[in-house]
């Protein structure tokens, strides 16, 4: 009796490793990531944990980027410059400004220095040198690949495949191609498009097209 007691036991110990042994295994929970708390929007790809805190993140001085290029005249250079406010980079605001050469600042932009971070690029940073370097770099591209020479558009650049109903001042964007001027494309917290020109008849830079 005592065996056929032990043979029963075993096979319910058995049987219940078994089912033990085919049961789902548990999901890992994420935690949930507050967006409200943060600086800027986090992409659903993005794992918050992985993402840099750049809320103590300052540049300790003014910093400056300038070029020299041909926008609002035909015959003489503009003046582009790019200026990151000293301080903390969540509370810092940095200019965009195009001066004629005669002086006459033809465009300004004042935007918060955070815009300049693309969200998508925020797990490669993993120092507050990595995030200074990288808000120095964007700020430079503004201008640096911001000036687009509309004769010399990859063929599936928005520009190119744009209708003409898409844009708010075709007529410009024509005389721009003929006159070989450049247009200023560049964008703020990955969403913010800006394609702009210098306008003769306006007498101002001036929105071309609107874009996502």
């Amino acid at each position: 009796m005592k065996m056929i007691n032990k043979i029963v036991s075993t096979l319910i110990a058995v049987a219940l490793l078994s089912g033990c042994n085919n049961s789902t295994p548990p999901v890992d929970q994420k935690p949930v990531y507050d967006t409200t708390s943060a600086s800027l929007p986090v992409a659903d790809n993005v794992d918050p944990d992985a993402v840099f805190n750049y809320t103590s993140t300052s540049l300790d001085n003014d910093h400056e980027s300038v070029r020299i290029e041909k926008f609002s005249n035909d015959s003489t250079e503009d003046t582009f410059t790019v200026i990151i406010g000293k301080g903390k980079i969540g509370e810092t605001k940095t200019t965009l400004r195009v001066k004629a050469k005669n002086g006459k600042v033809v465009y300004e932009h004042v935007f918060l220095t955070t815009e300049l971070i693309n969200e998508y690029d925020l797990p490669a940073i993993k120092s507050d040198k990595d995030m200074v370097d990288y808000i120095i770099t964007k700020a430079g591209d503004l201008i640096g690949k911001g000036l687009v020479d509309l004769n010399n558009l990859y063929t599936d650049d928005f520009l190119a495949v744009a209708t003409k109903n898409e844009f708010k001042n075709y007529e410009l964007f024509l005389d721009m191609k003929a006159k070989g001027r450049r247009l200023l494309n560049y964008t703020l917290n990955l969403e913010n498009h800006y394609y702009l020109g210098y306008s003769d008849k306006d007498k101002k830079v001036v929105t071309i097209i609107e874009c996502c």
